[in-house]
């Protein structure tokens, strides 16, 4: 922990400064001396606050709270957004809702090299009680509607399938043969969903 005044420089950003050794104004007694410790120290401080933070951290916004707050609340926590346009790159974490916004929770599935046409809106599949659906060609980003999940994914070879239960959603890769997703006998469900190009 650096000790601004002392001599010793400044310990930020790996540790926060202190200073035990204020200035003291003349003609007070036990005034301070002039002591090159001071003001080397607080250079030292201020540079290592504008090493950590970069050239320009604000962006081009007036400073850095607005800039974090672009895509943060005031608590921290990420602000719920709509995707419109094109999405290039990796597409990680959950989207829940029919009106495109995302938020992170538990399912994540991540593709890569992928040109994603994102809408206002998600296609919503409707299930009805103990439907099956062999999912068209293409690759998509999938996600249930419903809590609890009643959807299965299948993946068939021939006439064996592979299912997995309470399926949470993600990437998939579809034949338009081979790849199905159902719903329990009594149970309806609805799964939200965009196709990569």
């Amino acid at each position: 922990m650096g000790n601004l005044g002392s001599g010793s420089g400044s310990s930020y950003p790996g540790n926060l400064d202190t200073q035990t050794l204020p200035e003291i104004d003349a003609p007070s007694s036990n005034k301070t001396k002039a002591r090159a410790g001071v003001p080397n120290d607080l250079a030292a401080a201020v540079i290592a606050v504008e090493g950590a933070l970069g050239k320009n951290p604000q962006g081009i916004k007036t400073d850095v709270k607005t800039f974090l707050q672009v895509q943060h609340n005031t608590d921290g926590t990420h602000k719920s957004f709509n995707l419109v346009g094109n999405v290039t790159g990796n597409v990680t974490g959950n989207c829940t809702g029919s009106s495109g916004s995302c938020t992170g929770n538990s399912a994540t599935a991540s593709t890569a090299n992928q040109v994603v046409p994102v809408t206002s809106s998600y296609t919503a599949k409707n299930f009805a009680d103990g439907e099956s659906w062999y999912v068209p060609a293409g690759t998509y980003y999938m996600v249930p509607g419903n809590n609890p999940i009643h959807l299965k994914l299948g993946i068939l070879h021939g006439s064996v399938g592979l299912c997995v239960n309470y399926w949470a959603g993600g990437a998939i890769i579809s034949d338009g043969i081979n790849v199905v997703i159902k719903t329990d006998p009594g149970t309806t469900d609805v799964l939200y969903y965009y196709k990569f190009t």
